[in-house]
């Protein structure tokens, strides 16, 4: 925890934990189904890159989401689903949309979504989303009182990378967050589309 930490060190060792048991329990038991019962999504999966874990686990995520937000993804043949938010979001190797939802997949996180230190960050996130867009020039007037905020988690494990995504289907921002991770471990770039300059980070 250093001096300007919103949190202590053991919140993000808490996120850290429900995330790694979220992604090992996708890798080693909902992956296996989704590739032997979807075959679309099997055929683009295993012709992919390096990157097919994560976008795999963020596609199932994303069904995740709808379910605990049927308000908004309400299921009926009239609503849009939500892999067919934005420009192709969520195809593994740019082939293929997503399927409809598997009916023998789970597609809950109660672990994750019922957790006390997930939800404070959900609700940290709006705060700082609020203070970002007001420093960047967005007038308060129209900012919304509450964001409809995606939140996803990625794991990189010994050897694996991310190809390059741009993330422009109308959100007002997007951020990441690093709740663990080892010195020189892997290294991300932010690139500014607004100025053509690219913004390095090393994790």
């Amino acid at each position: 925890q250093g001096v300007d930490s919103i949190e202590p060190a053991a919140f993000g060792e808490e996120l850290a934990k429900v995330a790694l048991e979220g992604f090992e329990e996708y890798v080693n038991r909902t992956l296996p189904l989704e590739l032997e019962l979807d075959k679309h999504f099997a055929d683009e999966f295993y012709g992919s890159d390096h990157s097919r874990v994560n976008l795999a686990f963020r596609r199932w995520q994303k069904r995740v989401y709808a379910e605990q937000n049927r308000d908004i993804y309400p299921v009926d043949e009239t609503s849009e689903d939500i892999l067919d938010s934005g420009p192709h979001p969520d195809s593994i190797a740019g082939i293929t949309k997503g399927s409809a939802p598997l009916k023998d997949l789970n597609y809950t996180w109660p672990g994750l979504y019922e957790n006390s230190a997930f939800r404070k960050f959900r609700a940290h996130i709006n705060t700082l989303a609020k203070l970002y867009l007001k420093r960047s020039g967005h007038p308060p007037r129209e900012l919304p009182k509450t964001f409809r905020t995606f939140i996803w988690v990625e794991v990189f494990r010994k050897g694996d990378s991310l190809r390059p995504s741009a993330h422009t289907d109308g959100g007002l921002l997007m951020g990441r967050y690093w709740p663990q991770l080892k010195k020189n471990a892997l290294k991300f770039n932010f690139e500014d589309p607004h100025t053509h300059t690219m913004l390095k980070r090393a994790a």
